[in-house]
């Protein structure tokens, strides 16, 4: 069986590639096996642990912690490993690196671990040398702060799911990745029905089940269309969880002056139209395009908007010259608390922030409740530890194969970024304008 899918179909306009590949469990095993083998050989790793479920043969891919000692000299595994086509298939993107202390602190970055396995993760290795049990602590949050965790986390998934919009404009559907995209909303709808007022119509959910259960006994043409049609209603749940979430937060934030949270007030969108409509607070963080603006009044207008932003740009700053899928997210203001609330504490991750918001408010929404600035540490101490130890080529992410969909960047600042955030800066102005007058 060939691993490499190199096959396409072109389909009512659309170009159709990375379609699924029929396999089993035993494929999945042997998978395992090979990475383990790969990576073992590192003293400083501590344990490869599995926390991602195979629902779905063929589709599903694996997703694996790498522990390192929280002393360890340096965090990395080899940049290039040996691994057979069927393992990168199966495997997809990435190791995701982590020191062991945050590691057993799992819950406060997935806190929907804690009744997914209750047991601790699947074990794949640990190092010999290493006789403690190697698992996340069974940390107890009230219900207040297990529905702060878990609505932040789900609010973390929306930017892996925005960065389809894309795909969607240009009729570009590369089948695995859409399909395993569009499965996260499945996972977020249901913790926002269980937790927020505003609920998400779970007709959406089944209809995705049925196709991902279904994949490979349906003629791929009829699959294929049917994700198309699915490809649209998942982008609209996005932006009305979006919106769900905007309801919950509007009514527990608190609101921050810009001044204190190191942020400079702009000028240039007092020149947009979005500014003669709105107010608005603009947010530039390279993976997270989005404009917080109390402009959009509903999520299919949110959506219609985003779509009307996008453009194929060229980036040229001297001898440097890019393309780039150009667009701007639009969402509901309140939801800036979220990406306001890292902002706040101090540290790596949130100085990166400041350095890429813009607002022109001298007032924003915050969310500052302590288990959450808890959450934010953590990922700013992951950060600056990561930035210490990092070996080139590494990037924070272990192996990388495919797409790459990892939250955090580790890239210290450099004159070319800040010529660049400068240059977009401009460009997203225009890109709004655009959008609301199309």
């Amino acid at each position: 069986m060939k691993f490499k899918n190199q096959k396409t179909m072109k389909i009512d306009g659309w170009h159709v590639y990375d379609l699924p590949i029929e396999c089993n469990e035993a494929d999945y095993d042997e998978a395992r096996a090979e990475i383990v083998n790969q990576a073992r050989g590192n003293p400083e790793l501590v344990a490869l642990l599995e926390y991602g479920y195979i629902p779905y043969f063929g589709i599903s891919d694996m997703d694996i912690w790498a522990v390192f000692s929280d002393d360890a000299e340096k965090m990395y595994l080899p940049a290039q490993p040996a691994l057979s086509e069927k393992t990168k298939y199966l495997m997809k993107h990435q190791l995701t690196l982590i020191t062991e202390k945050h590691y057993r602190k799992t819950f406060y970055f997935d806190p929907w671990t804690n009744y997914r396995w209750a047991d601790g993760h699947r074990l794949l290795y640990k190092n010999p040398n290493i006789k403690k049990d190697i698992s996340f602590e069974n940390i107890k949050f009230d219900k207040n702060e297990q529905d702060i965790l878990s609505l932040a986390n789900a609010e973390g998934f929306l930017t892996s799911i925005f960065s389809t919009i894309p795909c969607y404009v240009q009729k570009e559907l590369p089948v695995r990745h859409v399909l395993e995209i569009l499965k996260t909303c499945i996972y977020i709808t249901q913790e926002i029905n269980n937790i927020a007022d505003r609920k998400i119509d779970p007709a959406f959910s089944r209809e995705l089940k049925d196709l991902m259960s279904n994949w490979f006994k349906l003629d791929q043409e009829q699959a294929v269309k049917k994700l198309i049609k699915l490809f649209y209603d998942g982008l609209l749940v996005i932006f009305e969880i979006a919106f769900s979430l905007n309801d919950w937060v509007r009514q527990r934030y608190q609101a921050g002056y810009i001044r204190d949270l190191g942020i400079r007030k702009t000028n240039f969108l007092n020149c947009s139209s979005l500014d003669k409509k709105a107010k608005n607070i603009y947010l530039n963080t390279f993976g997270d395009k989005r404009v917080f603006t109390d402009f959009v009044k509903t999520p299919l207008q949110a959506l219609e908007l985003s779509i009307n932003s996008y453009q194929k740009l060229e980036i040229k700053l001297g001898r440097y010259s890019r393309i780039v899928d150009f667009f701007v997210v639009f969402q509901p203001l309140e939801s800036a608390a979220f990406m306001m609330g890292f902002v706040f504490p101090d540290g790596l991750l949130s100085n990166c922030l400041k350095r890429d918001t813009f607002s022109n408010l001298e007032k924003v929404p915050v969310f500052k409740p302590v288990v959450f600035q808890e959450k934010v540490r953590m990922i700013n101490e992951i950060t600056e530890i990561y930035n210490k130890k990092q070996v080139a080529d590494t990037n924070g992410k272990g192996w990388l194969y495919g797409n790459n969909i990892f939250q955090y960047s580790f890239e210290r600042e450099k004159l070319r970024r800040k010529l660049l955030t400068f240059w977009l800066k401009r460009k997203f102005w225009r890109a709004i304008d655009r959008a609301i007058k199309a």
